[in-house]
């Protein structure tokens, strides 16, 4: 599986956090930030 790196501004916030919590949950992801 390729792993696509997404850089998450703003993680903190809710849109972010969610944002990496779906693409963690997905596991299709690696985040960064």
């Amino acid at each position: 599986m390729t792993f696509r790196k997404v850089l998450v501004t703003g993680s903190s916030g809710t849109i972010g956090t969610r944002l990496c919590e779906r693409l963690m949950e997905d596991g299709a992801y690696e985040v960064i930030g």
